[in-house]
């Protein structure tokens, strides 16, 4: 068999892409796979290098938020306390932070409702990790807002509930060596469970991530070396539905930008094992599915959703127009859920049909 690099699949023109997607398809519904023993590799690891960090150690079983955090013994308690010690709203620009969890459960009490408006760099990133390994740690839900350079490494995130890891506008993102739990598929509580939207330059890298309907994503992610199983709608999925007024300039056309996705195992999911709703230059390669589609199909890709969500007057809903006159594709109206992607295929296809007669006429 003909192998290709991920690198040099992208370079390949689109007949022999296509070609090699459905080789892929083909060769990853085989029922006979077996189950791997242990995760994929990772294709080109994200390198954080070798960054200036000031070092916070959190407890969870015998710390105090009234110490200095400075040692193990003199760690806090709480990872919020720890949390609250970075700069917020400011690039960091002297040191960068490393909080160290010893084992132990964190209460979502103990965790900040939103981890937010923190900005680290490559050399000054924040990296929260597990002090004695994987698996030693959990954490319930995690939701973070407009973070820079956020590494989460060797961490366990329970949620039965859904979106168990949220990143809502992260620029570099790492999640590594982790366990993303949800609830049980016979529960009927699942729900999205890594949950990645309007954020660039993303890496999934290790993980292993059970109990979702569905994992999404936005712009500039990699997704490498994770294992994806017991799913409800499919297994990863680039790109989603969205309200036109959520989308980031300049992505304004596509749900998703350059992902992707390879030397992922998915096996145990109703639906697709992966999807793209709405992407551009995404990437799907050496992956193994099994047990896949038990009540659908292996693969999907179809159009994401378009809608200018809430009622005229809501906060934000302006930016439907101002979007639609930079050449974003979407709507001023709410589309309802049963028409809305038939009227925005319509609505692109009229606005591409004009687009053709103007260069016609030209």
């Amino acid at each position: 068999m003909v192998r290709f690099h991920p690198r040099e699949l992208l370079a390949l023109p689109l007949p022999l892409l296509v070609l090699a997607m459905l080789v892929f398809s083909l060769t990853a519904a085989s029922p006979a796979a077996a189950a791997p023993s242990a995760l994929p590799p990772v294709d080109s690891p994200y390198a954080i290098g070798r960054p200036v960090l000031k070092t916070i150690w959190v407890d969870p079983r015998s710390g105090s938020d009234g110490r200095s955090g400075a040692s193990r013994r003199q760690a806090l308690r709480t990872l919020d306390a720890a949390w609250q010690r970075i700069p917020q709203g400011r690039a960091l620009t002297r040191t960068g932070y490393r909080i160290m969890i010893t084992p132990g459960s964190l209460a979502p009490t103990a965790v900040p409702n939103y981890f937010e408006s923190r900005y680290g760099t490559a050399r000054f990133p924040i990296l929260i990790q597990s002090a004695d390994g994987a698996g030693s740690v959990t954490l319930p839900a995690v939701n973070i807002f407009d973070t820079r350079y956020l590494y989460l490494v060797g961490l366990t995130f329970s949620s039965r509930l859904g979106d168990a890891v949220h990143c809502e506008k992260c620029d570099h993102f790492l999640l590594r060596g982790s366990t993303v739990r949800g609830a049980p598929r016979d529960s009927g509580d699942i729900g999205d469970l890594v949950k990645i939207n309007q954020s660039q330059y993303v890496f999934l890298e290790s993980n292993d991530i059970s109990g979702a309907s569905d994992n999404a994503g936005s712009a500039y992610l990699r997704v490498s070396g994770n294992e994806f199983y017991d799913c409800g709608t499919g297994g990863f999925t680039a790109g989603q539905g969205t309200g036109f007024q959520f989308m980031s300039v300049p992505w304004l056309q596509y749900e998703a930008y350059g992902i992707t996705i390879t030397n992922n195992v998915v096996h145990d999911a109703e639906g697709a094992g992966f999807g793209v709703n709405g992407g551009y230059n995404v990437l799907i390669a050496y992956n193994t599915m099994y047990r896949i589609g038990t009540r659908d199909h292996l693969l999907e890709f179809v159009a994401g959703h378009r809608s200018c969500d809430g009622v005229p007057g809501d906060e934000g809903r302006d930016r439907c127009s101002a979007y639609l006159a930079r050449g974003g594709w979407g709507t001023r109206k709410r589309l309802d859920a049963d028409h809305g992607r038939c009227s925005l295929l319509r609505l692109v296809a009229e606005r591409l049909e004009r687009r053709r007669a103007d260069a016609i006429r030209r």
